[in-house]
């Protein structure tokens, strides 16, 4: 978590501003509300409007970078103070005062806490390049390598463990008129630190070093850790004041526009607060709380109000719980502490919240468009950010072209700028196996690759038939087969590299692989689930050569393994009839499972924030389970059993507050993402075995039969938004979305639904 001081003239601003004029104040006041907060915390010793905020074990520091009279007859100390609060504790000890630092950040490492910049009040406001380790024991600030530069009014937080920096700038003679007016002078282009810094915290020295792909002209920053990415917000932009959210991804480290809160007034963009807690990402401005729903595309304003409101406050996030702590409004510096447990926290339902899914489609945030669908499920889990997916089509209606497949498959489509790409089999016994790239806007075949089976296996009705989903990155596709046929071609369909797994690891006994691949930037990790000796691999990209090898116990499972970003590194997670399981994605060491489970081995488990929801066709093993754990993982670790539900072909979805599951009947039903307890359930017009797409506040079901329907997401009650038919002459299997169109696939058919885009 990470909070910021307000500039002078920003915070002239919220002082100046009344109740009644238009200020940070106004805003509805939630039916749900529980009425003034109870004071669960003690307040900070003095009053502040400059706070930050970091825990180590369970303790929660807080500095104070100054501390000004509260009022017109309050008294003040002027200085800088460390505080910390420790379980029990009635009040809060000072561990620490000296000279006043504006706009520093304090961040923890699960050891220490660290302080990052900052400017002195006094003389010519020097913004400074330090970073400071708190030494508890002689209960002083320790030096370490300075930034590049100095810098106030930044974002700063620790992932694992490297220290990240993000935004702020370094006020200067340019500067010097901050305060004078309401309206706040725009920032020289020289004081601006739009660099973004990393450190290893290890090392020795630290050193900060810049990285390239990212930059932020903002300061009164606010950020916080949720997922893989930095979630960034704030605050004042070369235009001025505004609320502005950032998405910094950890892996290609890369920062792109994310949704932001809906904060609206005079406020807006004023010392907003984020916060990861409970496994769930929270934003705050002076008198709301916001949630981001589970898909990350949109904020649901919560039914708690701020009392008093407060801009500048600190939002600090603990296990399972919030602190907003100090702030400023109408003429007074706060020193109040609200400790909320996330728990609690509901949306609201005042008038101008976040879109309902019954709200008008130009209600809903934009969507950030997409021209890739990677693999199994797309980017995240079957949410889409595709621009303009339409509503509604028929035979007649909004489908651009059908292309005849040179076989039959199992497998979904996978996406890559403007060429798609699918698998089939093709003869009595499975024996050719096929990989075609199609023009993604005319359905024009661009190539086909074909090789021989390594174990041919008489077609039924009982084996799978080209059911492994390929994968595709932007150098290489790469495809599975029942056969354990594994390879890579280049986007020209030229051969990179194959290798057989039945040779390596010996033959594949009973329906073969049905598994699809998954991956991330180095590594294929590919489920051998079958009657003979099984296995979880880790495949090099490039070379296809093994990583490392987790053996498993013979049991068959369609399941895909999914990849999920842990405090200690990425963990690959495979559900398997029977048992679910994580393993370190680097090493292959079990991290965690859980056994006892059973019907477990057709639909993939889902992440849903900082849980991991387990589908099965047994109710009793439809759960939840904590993405952080240890060895095995008892009854009391489960945080919900979903026993109302079951999946059967088709895996489950998160779509905001709720989680829907689909079964081998066709029953559509969903659960509270928190809770497990049943929301609603409807029958749709047929089965499914392809995973629903979220796209922004609709749900798209595929049926087997062509027949699909349209859902508002989200919703407190099932709204069926379209129902749609398509003419097909096999089963509907997959489903991929981009830009402007849906890519169908039957057995022996593509299909583009949507006319527009490529």
């Amino acid at each position: 978590m990470r909070r910021i001081s307000t500039t002078a003239a920003v915070l002239a601003v919220i002082l100046a501003a009344g109740p009644d004029d238009g200020g940070v104040s106004t805003h509805a006041q939630s039916p749900l509300s529980p009425g003034p907060p109870p004071e669960t915390a003690p307040p900070l010793p003095h009053a502040s409007s400059d706070t930050s905020g970091a825990w180590v074990g369970d303790v929660l520091y807080v500095h104070a970078g100054e501390q000004p009279p509260a009022s017109g007859t309050a008294e003040g100390t002027g200085r800088a103070a460390l505080y910390a609060l420790s379980p029990g504790d009635a009040s809060w000890e000072t561990v620490w005062t000296g000279d006043p630092l504006r706009g520093a950040v304090l961040v923890g490492d699960g050891e220490h806490v660290y302080r990052v910049g900052g400017a002195e009040v006094t003389g010519a406001r020097r913004a400074r390049p330090d970073l400071e380790r708190w030494d508890r024991g002689d209960r002083r600030w320790v030096g370490l390598t300075p930034m590049p530069s100095g810098r106030t009014d930044h974002a700063a937080v620790v992932v694992g463990r490297e220290l990240w920096v993000i935004g702020g700038w370094a006020p200067s003679a340019g500067a010097e008129g901050f305060g004078r007016g309401r309206r706040p002078p725009s920032v020289p282009a020289a004081d601006w630190r739009a660099d973004v810094l990393v450190a290893d915290l290890d090392a020795d020295p630290v050193a900060c070093t810049v990285v390239e792909t990212a930059s932020l002209r903002m300061h009164s920053l606010a950020a916080a850790v949720h997922g893989d990415a930095i979630w960034v917000t704030g605050g004042m932009t070369p235009r001025g004041p505004g609320l502005e959210a950032h998405r910094l991804d950890l892996q290609t480290r890369i920062l792109a526009p994310a949704p932001a809160p809906p904060v609206s007034g005079r406020g807006r963009g004023a010392g907003p607060g984020i916060a990861s807690a409970g496994g769930s990402l929270f934003a705050s401005d002076a008198n709301q709380l916001f949630r981001l729903d589970e898909g990350a595309g949109a904020w649901h304003v919560l039914a708690y109000d701020i009392r008093p409101d407060r801009a500048y406050h600190a939002l600090v996030g603990g296990p399972g719980v919030l602190h907003i702590v100090g702030g400023a409004s109408h003429g007074r510096i706060h020193a109040v502490v609200d400790r909320v447990e996330t728990a609690s926290l509901r949306p609201s339902d005042v008038a101008d919240a976040p879109r309902r899914a019954e709200g008008a489609p130009g209600d809903r945030p934009p969507l950030a468009g997409a021209r890739r669908w990677a693999g199994f499920r797309g980017p995240a889990f079957g949410h889409s950010p595709a621009r303009g997916l339409p509503l509604t089509w028929s035979d007649d209606e909004n489908v651009a072209w059908r292309h005849a497949v040179g076989g039959y498959g199992q497998s979904s489509p996978v996406v890559w700028d403007g060429v798609v790409f699918v698998t089939a089999i093709d003869g009595p016994l499975r024996e050719t196996q096929i990989v075609e790239a199609v023009d993604a806007g005319t359905g024009a075949l661009r190539w086909r690759h074909t090789l021989a089976s390594s174990q041919p296996v008489e077609v039924t009705n009982i084996v799978a038939k080209g059911a492994p989903t390929p994968r595709v990155d932007a150098e290489r596709v790469y495809y599975l087969f029942e056969s354990g046929d594994l390879g890579a071609l280049g986007h020209d369909g030229e051969p990179v590299w194959s290798r057989s797994l039945k040779a390596d690891y010996g033959a594949l006994e009973g329906y073969g692989l049905g598994s699809s691949l998954a991956g991330n930037d180095e590594a294929l990790f590919v489920l051998a689930a079958h009657d003979g000796p099984s296995y979880l691999l880790a495949v090099d990209a490039a070379t296809g050569e093994t990583r490392w090898k987790a053996d498993r116990p013979p049991t068959s499972s369609w399941t895909t393994p999914i990849i999920v970003p842990g405090s200690g590194g990425e963990l690959v997670v495979v559900s398997v009839d029977g048992a679910v399981e994580a393993y370190d994605a680097r090493t292959g060491e079990r991290a965690w499972w859980i056994d006892g489970l059973s019907g477990n081995r057709l639909p993939s488990p889902v992440v849903a924030g900082r849980r991991i929801v387990v589908p099965s066709m047994d109710s009793r093993s439809v759960l939840a389970l904590p993405v952080e754990h240890r060895g095995r993982l008892a009854d009391e670790h489960v945080l919900w059993r979903g026993q109302s539900a079951t999946s059967g072909m088709s895996s489950p979805v998160v779509t905001g507050e709720a989680i829907c599951f689909t079964n081998s009947l066709g029953v559509l039903r969903c659960l509270e993402t928190r809770s497990g307890r049943s929301r609603w359930a409807v029958r749709l017009g047929s089965p499914a075995w392809a995973t629903p797409i979220v796209n922004g506040d609709r749900v798209y079901l595929f049926g087997t039969d062509g027949v699909a329907s349209v859902f508002a997401a989200d919703a407190a009650e099932p709204i069926e938004l379209a129902r749609n038919a398509l003419t097909v002459s096999e089963r509907l299997y997959g489903v991929a979305a981009v830009d402007g169109a849906f890519f169908v696939r039957t057995g022996r058919e593509l299909i583009r639904i949507g006319r527009d885009g490529d």
